[in-house]
């Protein structure tokens, strides 16, 4: 293949470099969204201008836009590419914060604009940022997926800078601040991102590096790749849902997903039920998120370091997730229940990255994005367990059972998490 366009990159760089670039930075000025728009509503339902239930109905409308959008994006994606799908994120996430910053403020117009920056998180964290690092790297993807899934979490780095501009200009500030967040972050995607890898003569990876280290510029892959760019995944929109292999991948981290989800919030009710004050329950729990983004940089230690196939890594994810739930279940030591909250923290995050390289082991990557963007539908529907668990805990008189059956299920799920294995992965294993 001839490279008849170079993008108005420096030479000698791989393209996908600064593709890559670009989505980071859409993933954390979006990934913002969930941490520093609530402490915004707080505001607004504190000087009176929205209800008090408005700011949990919003963080429940980001979870199940990712059920509603995600699939239908990731085949827009599959036919489009990722410059104008992301795009297509930050023009949501453009209008919506500009009619909460300058608009009338109400309890239902929130609401609607939060399905628009709900949108715009699918765009860019959800499913737009991972299968752009997919679109671009294959040997080599680790660290790139590893960086643009754990930068989700990133966004909160402005919260110091958002409250001092809602304490001095009052919410509105606060809204207008995130969108010139989202301006800057669309104008990255436009100067950076690029839809194809293979449409400017190139190949993941890059050419470069592929010959230095002795891989076939023209594999099955790069191939069946080319052929298919600019159609429909071979499985089609939702064919995916009728692939055993992927539906049993899927469900496996949905209820580790629900697991995380569904426990997280009950953990300090549970360890005050053991005898512990609320002050030492919270210290107990505190670490858990520090805990979840350690487990999420991990992932290329795993692979890389140790050779662990992805399946493996996400079999491993489960048991550590189960061990953390049965110590929460049985022991009444603080150590050991701040222990086991910390290590369903570090295994979810673990999890959280190695599912996403182990869709990129077990589909080809002409495929990929379709296959994602059903994926993060179904894991998705993980957004419904902390209302279940709330309701399930209330009727037992406690939620201790509940992480008892979280375990057996993830131990369960562990087991089959093999049968998901193909003669693909296996090669790439290899």
């Amino acid at each position: 293949m001839e490279n008849t366009n170079n993008q108005n990159t420096p030479r000698g760089i791989f393209p996908g470099w600064w593709a890559f670039i670009g989505g980071l930075l859409a993933v954390i000025f979006h990934g913002a969204i969930s941490s520093i728009g609530g402490y915004i509503l707080g505001a607004m339902v504190l000087d009176g201008d929205i209800g008090s239930t408005i700011p949990g109905y919003c963080s429940s409308i980001i979870s199940l836009c990712s059920v509603l959008f995600a699939a239908p994006f990731g085949a827009f994606l599959q036919k489009r590419g990722h410059r104008w799908g992301l795009l297509m994120g930050e023009i949501a996430a453009i209008i919506g914060f500009a009619v909460l910053a300058f608009g009338p403020s109400n309890s239902a117009l929130t609401i609607a604009m939060y399905f628009l920056l709900g949108f715009s998180v699918v765009a860019a964290c959800k499913v737009g940022g991972p299968s752009l690092v997919n679109c671009w790297f294959q040997k080599r993807k680790e660290l790139p997926m590893t960086l643009v899934i754990a930068a989700g979490s990133l966004g909160s780095i402005f919260s110091g800078i958002v409250a001092s501009i809602v304490e001095k200009n009052g919410w509105r500030g606060g809204w207008v601040f995130m969108l010139g967040l989202t301006v800057v972050s669309a104008v990255c995607v436009i100067l950076l991102v690029r839809d194809k890898v293979h449409g400017i003569g190139e190949v993941r990876d890059g050419k470069a590096w592929r010959l230095s280290h002795g891989i076939d510029l023209d594999d099955a892959d790069v191939k069946k790749a080319v052929k298919g760019e600019a159609g429909e995944s071979s499985e089609g929109r939702w064919g995916m849902l009728k692939n055993p292999r992927f539906m049993l991948f899927s469900l496996a981290c949905l209820f580790r997903m629900g697991a995380y989800a569904g426990s997280m919030g009950y953990v300090t009710l549970i360890i005050v039920s053991k005898g512990f004050t609320k002050e030492q329950a919270a210290l107990a729990v505190g670490s858990v998120a520090l805990a979840s983004v350690v487990g999420r940089l991990s992932a290329p230690v795993w692979t890389k370091v140790l050779k662990l196939s992805g399946i493996n890594v996400n079999r491993i994810s489960n048991i550590l997730m189960a061990i953390g739930a049965l110590i929460i279940f049985g022991s009444s030591n603080l150590s050991l229940l701040s222990f086991a909250a910390m290590l369903i923290g570090f295994s979810y995050g673990m999890g959280y990255v190695s599912q996403t390289l182990t869709l990129s082991e077990l589909f080809p990557e002409y495929d990929f994005t379709t296959v994602f963007g059903a994926f993060t539908t179904v894991v998705n529907v993980a957004f419904i367990f902390p209302t279940a668990v709330g309701v399930i805990g209330a009727a037992l008189g406690g939620y201790g059972e509940i992480y008892l059956a979280f375990a057996i299920v993830n131990i369960i799920f562990a087991v089959l998490f093999g049968f998901c294995k193909n003669k693909k992965s296996s090669e790439q294993t290899a």
